[in-house]
């Protein structure tokens, strides 16, 4: 095979084959895999037509991503480190090959994820240890505000000391939408969102964040909303993280509910929403260590809801429930729409 590649002049650029011996899969230039394809098939077309071997296959759109360094060989972990990184953020691994020398491990994997790769890999090995996130929020409302004032505050300790470089990628409302790669300055993100974003289309909001592909992204639903809800299973298939408040996407049907986690699971992305109940308060978390610990919960009994909790304490015969419920809004208990903490789920 190789002598037949040599003579039509073909660089091989990787070469893997698995210890069965049933297949040799080699990387070449674009330009190359036509020829190098009719090169092969001309030199062992009888076996080819024997049935003793299958047709060549092109497969494109691929890139080669590689970790090279001289001490690899006498560094332990190297390749999980590397393939953990990849994994994490969705990058499909198609074909593995590790010299000899020990010094570069390449991999090649889908095109579209060549700049993700880079960036993971880059976070992983060349940051001492800090892993960005790239935020995408929906919503700009009191909840949202409280949360990029939150990050504001806490950038620079989050990134001395937990590594962690938290960026607000794009932040989009019902009416306009903001997106910069290099991340929204959180000291004018309102001004910025007014004046230089783009008329709001969530459909669009969604699809440039998949075709972004940062690694370590994060779809932030700050919103009570169910038109959000609708792009979860999308954007969890893209291994794509979701954060959310909103209570919607766990209070409607149990099928929808286990399918979003079986999606999240399959493709490696975390779907979080702790802030559903208990008014954020640690309650899912604690409830799901106690299970993985062997305890088992018999029986629950609360009031999981800070706005109902802050209404029920506040209830008297000389105050009228609306006002009390007024209050509670004008403090940032309830949602923006009341209605939705005191009616239950269907």
């Amino acid at each position: 095979m190789f002598t037949a590649l040599a003579r039509e002049k073909v660089n091989i650029i990787l070469i893997t084959q698995a210890s069965s011996e049933h297949s040799i899969s080699f990387a070449v230039r674009p330009t190359d895999a036509r020829k190098a394809k009719k090169a092969i098939e001309k030199e062992f077309s009888f076996e080819i037509r024997a049935h003793q071997m299958d047709e060549v296959a092109i497969e494109d759109q691929l890139c080669i991503v590689a970790v090279i360094g001289s001490n690899m060989k006498n560094a332990v972990g190297i390749a999980g480190q590397m393939f953990s990184a990849l994994g994490r953020n969705g990058v499909n691994i198609r074909a593995i090959a590790q010299g000899s020398s020990e010094l570069n491990i390449s991999t090649v994997a889908g095109k579209m994820h060549e700049s993700k790769a880079l960036n993971a890999l880059h976070d992983a090995f060349f940051l001492s240890g800090t892993r960005s996130l790239n935020l995408f929020v929906v919503g700009t409302g009191l909840i949202a505000t409280t949360l990029l004032a939150q990050i504001k505050r806490q950038q620079r300790y989050l990134r001395d000391k937990q590594q962690i470089d938290v960026r607000v990628v794009a932040a989009t409302n019902s009416h306009q939408m903001l997106i910069d790669e290099n991340g929204i300055d959180l000291n004018k993100w309102r001004e910025q969102i007014n004046t230089k974003g783009e008329k709001a289309e969530l459909r669009d909001f969604v699809n440039t964040m998949i075709e972004m592909n940062l690694p370590n992204s994060i779809f932030v639903d700050c919103t009570a909303h169910e038109t959000p809800v609708a792009y979860y299973e999308q954007v969890l298939s893209n291994s794509i993280s979701i954060v959310t408040p909103n209570k919607l996407a766990n209070s409607g049907s149990y099928d929808s509910y286990q399918r979003l986690h079986e999606v999240a699971h399959r493709h490696r992305a975390k779907f979080l929403y702790e802030t559903n109940v208990g008014a954020g308060l640690p309650l899912i978390s604690t409830l799901r260590d106690l299970l993985q610990s062997g305890d088992e919960v018999q029986q629950i009994e609360a009031v999981l809801s800070g706005s109902l909790s802050f209404i029920f304490n506040s209830f008297a015969e000389s105050t009228k429930f609306s006002d009390i419920v007024k209050e509670a809004q004008r403090r940032g208990f309830t949602e923006p729409d009341p209605r939705i903490d005191l009616s239950a789920p269907t």
